[in-house]
């Protein structure tokens, strides 16, 4: 319930205007309803007034969703300077996909392999480690971790995208077709143009 998650969260910073768990519940409701500035707002502020390993993971995170790749980086860096947070793999996780995402190779496999070391079965892990694989043209390691990604948990469009294009690089155009079914009848509204790049 949005509006009541929201409505508690405004009545705690009427008596702590410092509270980063409230800044953090306004942030998702925010982001679940499609307001992606006042997240950003609300997880800055979080990070700010609570700078522990969750809320600075969370702003990394929507930072590295908003186009803010290279900048989220540090934001993981702090969490993960954090000893007494728990989420490590996590952090790691979404630190290595973002590095994906930046360019960053080198920073985004010592990440990725470590959150994966620390938790097999990281789905952000694993679809981060099959991009990047297949970006740096070893099509056989990224449908290996393609693979492991689509086992670990459910599929996304991204997912099964880069499933079909792994399979047309490796010249099984059967598989390929097979996932790019899969991505229509579950994603019908994604985008025709993302799926042909």
């Amino acid at each position: 319930n949005l509006d009541e998650a929201r409505e508690h969260a405004q009545a705690v910073l009427k008596l702590d205007p410092a509270s980063a768990g409230a800044h953090t519940v306004l942030a998702f409701v925010a982001s679940r309803g499609g307001d992606t500035r006042a997240a950003g707002r609300h997880f800055a502020k979080a990070a700010e007034l609570g700078p522990q390993g969750a809320t600075l993971n969370n702003y990394g995170t929507w930072l590295c969703g908003n186009g803010r790749q290279a900048e989220s980086l540090a934001w993981f860096d702090q969490a993960l300077a954090d000893p007494a947070y728990r989420d490590r793999a996590g952090a790691l996780a979404n630190a290595g996909s973002c590095a994906v995402q930046a360019g960053q190779d080198a920073r985004a496999e010592r990440d990725l392999r470590e959150a994966l070391a620390l938790a097999p079965e990281s789905v952000v892990a694993l679809g981060a480690m099959a991009a990047l694989a297949f970006r740096q043209g070893d099509a056989f390691a990224a449908r290996a971790f393609s693979e492991r990604r689509l086992a670990a948990g459910p599929a996304d469009a991204a997912a099964l995208q880069l499933a079909s294009q792994i399979e047309q690089k490796l010249g099984d155009k059967a598989a390929a077709e097979r996932y790019t079914r899969r991505l229509r009848a579950e994603f019908g509204d994604f985008p025709a143009q993302a799926r042909d790049n």
